[in-house]
């Protein structure tokens, strides 16, 4: 018998006069792929393993072959500045190299104590545990000595723009904010965070009250400034700036309670009974007016038809907001319409589509409604963070987001966040996450990959606060496809699966709902057009009048 490799596939070809299943071209398709090694089927998986070698490593540089398959390379790659070595060489980026020492000359003139050798002689202490950090460090063509200069000019530049942003003013001659705010979260443009914090520690300030915590100036910053609700406790733990911007998106910082904290959650509290405290007061409304009715019987007939008026107008504009919440009202509106379709209807066969759309043969994750279809389904969201803008799940019957801003470095934010997640954070801390927190931004990009499909999507994420296009440049299709496109990079683990797909499954079950399926009916058919709903209205204040007017008719006739 011949002898065959592992890899090696024979494909018995068909006789003549037998009829070929695959033709000439299939089968050596089939053959070639059948034997490839497992390596390069999976060759995107292959490549995220090969950027963590070691459990010490937290930087690298993103292989040509991911970012050919991401399709855009602007979003690894630094635009004006260099840090660390993976572009130390890059003779576009040169240009930088006169703010890096500008504001290494501000940061030496802080107090004449400061000076180059004890930054150096600080860094030759750490100099070997710091480059165990970066992944392929030596085909970089870096040597020690300019390795160190980097780590001491890149490190002083850093901190320096930390101490000016909290002091309240930057300064960045030729070179543009936004591009600077983009290489500075890139993963191939970071340095270690304990280098930052050595240089920091040994910087003085001159003005003791100054020195404000390191932590707590780098939170500051990527916060931009804005005024916190409370203190946070610092973590242990930061490989660098990148890594730290991620614990602050994917709300993992430790907020230390103040008064301040209790207050706003107690108000936050009182927001999710904002429905039915707007209700009571209807109703409250309702009998004050009746009684204002009462008192004013004997009194002008034109302050009755006002107070009757008003109650009308009140009860229009209630209904309008919050009547497709009630299970009573679009129930009746649906059995009407159901009543008056099959009066002309009297047969409806089941198509090829009707089936294939109840059709339980579905492998992998459970598919999900878009948000059009949630939207119409009449799911409401809640908790609507702009602090925590990768936020997304379904859960107690209501989609819980954040609000994500779309600026000219968004995406390329949310994709070195998101290989960040998936290079380093997973491997090193799965298990050890809650359930709501278990793979943040991993799990939103699947959300927003299965939800998102048209542009009217896009159109209602922004309706809902979750989306926030700052940017006119950046198109509605833009960002319909940043969140489909395919990552063949992303990988989730078998217990990141089962959750996400538990959580899937309960917002397709919740969606197909009968009362929530009626309801979309109800606004996909009926009530698509404004034309529609400018009737519908004008119907139901001419029933109430009429109601009214029979009402008092009745009334009237027993006097």
């Amino acid at each position: 018998m011949e002898s065959n490799t592992p890899f090696q596939t024979q494909i018995d070809m068909p006789m003549e006069d037998e009829e070929m299943l695959l033709s000439i071209e299939e089968i050596n398709e089939l053959s070639l792929i059948a034997t490839k090694p497992t390596k390069e089927k999976y060759f995107a998986t292959e490549c995220i393993q090969k950027l963590r070698p070691t459990s010490d490593v937290s930087m690298c540089r993103i292989p040509n072959e991911l970012q050919a398959t991401d399709g855009v390379e602007s979003y690894y790659k630094p635009k004006v500045i260099s840090i660390g070595p993976y572009h130390l060489k890059n003779a576009k980026l040169c240009s930088s190299q006169k703010l890096k020492l500008q504001y290494l000359s501000d940061l030496l003139a802080r107090s004449m104590e400061n000076n180059l050798n004890r930054y150096m002689d600080a860094i030759k202490g750490v100099y070997l545990y710091e480059k165990d950090k970066y992944c392929d460090l030596d085909t970089c063509g870096v040597s020690k000595h300019e390795f160190m200069k980097m780590l001491v000019l890149d490190g002083c530049f850093l901190v320096e723009l930390l101490l000016k942003h909290n002091e309240g003013w930057l300064t960045f001659p030729g070179i543009d904010i936004h591009e600077l705010n983009h290489d500075l979260i890139l993963i191939e443009n970071q340095i270690p965070f304990s280098v930052l914090k050595i240089i920091y520690e040994n910087t003085e300030l001159g003005v003791q009250h100054q020195r404000f915590n390191f932590f707590d100036l780098v939170v500051r910053y990527l916060h931009n400034g804005m005024e916190e609700t409370g203190a946070y406790k610092e973590e242990q733990k930061v490989d660098h700036l990148l890594h730290l911007l991620y614990i602050c998106r994917s709300d993992r910082l430790e907020l230390i309670p103040t008064l301040r904290v209790g207050i706003l959650s107690y108000f936050r509290f009182f927001l999710l009974f904002q429905k039915k405290i707007h209700t009571l007061a209807l109703l409250l409304y309702c009998f004050f007016m009746l009684f204002l009715e009462k008192i004013y019987e004997n009194h002008d007939p034109y302050v009755k038809i006002m107070i009757i008026i008003s109650m009308i107008i009140l009860l229009v504009v209630w209904m309008t907001i919050y009547i497709w919440g009630s299970y009573v009202f679009v129930g009746l509106v649906y059995l009407v319409i159901w009543i008056v379709e099959h009066i002309f209807k009297f047969l409806k066969r089941s198509t090829a589509k009707d089936i294939g759309m109840t059709s339980p043969l579905v492998h992998g994750l459970a598919p999900i409604p878009t948000i059009r279809e949630i939207t119409y389904a009449g799911v409401q969201w809640s908790d609507i963070s702009y602090s925590v803008p990768y936020k997304m799940t379904f859960k107690s019957k209501m989609m819980h987001a954040g609000s994500m801003e779309i600026n000219d470095n968004s995406f390329s934010e949310f994709e070195n966040l998101l290989l960040y997640e998936q290079i380093y954070f997973i491997p090193r801390y799965q298990g050890d996450e809650t359930e709501d927190q278990l793979f943040y931004i991993s799990s939103y990009i699947m959300y927003m990959r299965n939800m998102v499909d048209t542009d009217k999507d896009v159109k209602l994420l922004q309706k809902h606060g979750i989306l926030n296009i700052l940017s006119s440049s950046i198109k509605v299709d833009e960002i319909r496809d940043f969140f489909g496109k395919k990552r063949s990079w992303l990988v989730l683990n078998k217990s990141h699966q089962k959750k996400i797909n538990s959580r899937f499954k309960s917002l397709q079950k919740f969606v197909h709902k009968g009362h929530c399926k009626r309801r979309t009916k109800l606004i996909k058919d009926y009530f698509g057009s404004s034309l529609v709903i400018f009737t519908f209205t004008g119907f139901m204040i001419v029933t109430l009048l009429t109601f009214l007017a029979t009402l008092y008719t009745v009334k009237g006739f027993y006097k």
